[in-house]
This record gives structure tokens, C-alpha cells and sequence, in this order.
């Protein structure tokens, strides 16, 4: 029989926390804790996609600030698969899905991410309920309230 963990002892999260994306090198990033999303997503500018030993490959720019790469470099990461991903505002795109580790409250946790131009959205970077459920629960009316010294370092 799986057991669950009680509410008490997941850890605390508000509306934004800090978190760091080791696989793509970038530390320290704001990110929106979006529960009305099922799947994460990162702002990010692509650039091409390539095959090489039966692999699906896409290249990408994250962009965590907007516009600024803040040290980003073009990034080669497998895909995932594709999904097609309904906005917020009804409209409907297929988008590539990647596995990434996100750095949060002293866990390394894998997660997908949908890849978007979220260049026209204030957050570029959600945290959705596939990433949330079972490990955090989530005070919307804090934010930040995990401290630096909770994200591993790697």
C-alpha cells in the first residue's frame, strides 16, 4: 500500500520561490508556484533541432529574465516529447517537453518543462502541479520563503 506524506512534513512554499537549474547552469532564478498549471514551463528562445544516434535534440537560449540570458548559453538538451499546451488564454501550440533538475527547499527534484516563448507573460519560469504534487504545498499569500542555504549546491 503507497503511503503518503502528511501536509505537515512537506515543506512550505509561497506564490514565487528562488530556485537554481543545474543542467542548464543557472542559479538563483525567481519562478511563479502555478497550480492552476499541470506542467512546468521555461521562457526560452529555440534555435534548431537535430537527431544524432536515434535522439531527438533541441537547442535553446533560456531566457530567465526576459530578454536577458543572465550567462545563459545556447544549451543542446534531449527532448522529452512533444505536447500540444493550451495557454491561459485558450490558445493552443504544440511545444517541446525536456527533463531538467530543479534545485528547491534541499532536494535535486527531475521534472518536465514545457519550452515557450513567454516573453509577453510577467513570469518566465512556472512551477506546475506535476512538480508540486506530493512534495510541497504551497502558501499563496507568502513568497520566498525558503532561504539560499536550501538549494544544493551542486
Amino acid at each position: 500500500m503507497k503511503r503518503t506524506k502528511k501536509l505537515k512534513d512537506l515543506p512550505l512554499i509561497g506564490r514565487k520561490e528562488r530556485i537554481d537549474l543545474p543542467d542548464i547552469g543557472l542559479s538563483h532564478l525567481d519562478a511563479k508556484v502555478d497550480t492552476g498549471a499541470y506542467t512546468s514551463s521555461l521562457h526560452c528562445r529555440l534555435l534548431n533541432q537535430k537527431t544524432e544516434n536515434g535522439i531527438d535534440y533541441i537547442e535553446f537560449i533560456p531566457l530567465a529574465h526576459k530578454y536577458k540570458t543572465r550567462h545563459a548559453k545556447p544549451t543542446w538538451i534531449p527532448i522529452t516529447r512533444k505536447k500540444m499546451v493550451k495557454s491561459s488564454s485558450g490558445h493552443a501550440e504544440e511545444r517541446f517537453i525536456v527533463t531538467l533538475r530543479v534545485a528547491i527547499a534541499g532536494q535535486l527534484i527531475t521534472t518536465e518543462f514545457s519550452l515557450s516563448d513567454r516573453s509577453s507573460m510577467k513570469h518566465t519560469i512556472l512551477l506546475g502541479r506535476k512538480f508540486l504534487k506530493g512534495r510541497f504545498w504551497v502558501d499563496v499569500a507568502r513568497k520566498y520563503t525558503l532561504r539560499d542555504w536550501e538549494i544544493p549546491k551542486l
